[in-house]
C-alpha cells in the first residue's frame, strides 16, 4: 500500500526551511522544533489512509469542531518551548493529506483556534482540490504560492539532521 499524499500551503514550508536555517545557526529551540516536525511529518508521511478514532494518541488526534473535511491535530513536544502542532486534513477519496496549518506552530493561540477551523480548513481544502483540479496554474486565496508536495522537504531535512527520533 502506499502512504497518503502530504501537501501544504507553501507557506508551511517557508516556515518550516526557516526552522531549518535558524537551526543550522545553532539556535537550539529552532533545532528541537524543527526536528519536531519532521518527526510529525514522516509519521503523517508513513501512513497509509485517514487515521481512524481508534488510532487516537496524544500525537494523533480527530479535532472534533471540523465539519467537511476531517482533520486531524499532530502534536509533539520536546521540552517546554517546543511545542509543535500540525494540523491536517484528509479530503475524502483524494488519498491525501493537506496541512491546513499554513503556520505550523499552534502554540500561542490556544484553544480559540480551533472553534473556528471549520471554516478556515474547509476553505483551504476546497482551494486545494480546486488547484489539483486545475493542475496548480491557480493559487487559493490568501497564499502567496499555491501547494507543495511535502516529498523535496522531507528528503532535504532528512539528508541534514543527524537522529530525529520518530514520535
Amino acid at each position: 500500500p502506499c502512504s497518503v499524499i502530504v501537501d501544504a500551503p507553501a507557506e508551511f514550508w517557508d516556515w518550516f526551511s526557516v526552522l531549518a536555517e535558524s537551526a543550522a545557526k545553532d539556535d537550539q529551540q529552532a533545532r528541537h522544533r524543527h526536528d519536531l516536525a519532521l518527526a510529525l511529518l514522516m509519521d503523517l508521511y508513513d501512513l497509509r489512509s485517514e487515521p481512524d478514532s481508534a488510532a487516537e494518541t496524544a500525537t494523533f488526534s480527530k479535532v472534533r469542531e471540523a465539519k467537511r473535511h476531517p482533520v486531524w491535530r499532530l502534536s509533539a513536544q520536546l521540552e517546554p518551548g517546543s511545542w509543535v502542532r500540525v494540523l491536517c486534513a484528509f479530503p475524502p477519496g483524494t488519498g491525501a493529506a493537506v496541512i491546513a496549518c499554513p503556520t505550523g506552530d499552534l502554540s500561542r493561540i490556544g484553544d480559540p483556534f480551533y472553534r473556528t477551523i471549520s471554516g478556515r480548513t474547509d476553505a483551504l481544502v476546497e482551494h486545494w482540490l480546486g488547484d489539483k483540479a486545475a493542475e496548480g496554474r491557480r493559487v487559493a486565496r490568501g497564499l502567496t504560492r499555491g501547494f507543495e508536495s511535502a516529498d523535496e522537504y522531507i528528503a532535504l531535512a532528512m539528508a541534514s539532521s543527524a537522529d530525529v527520533e520518530r514520535i
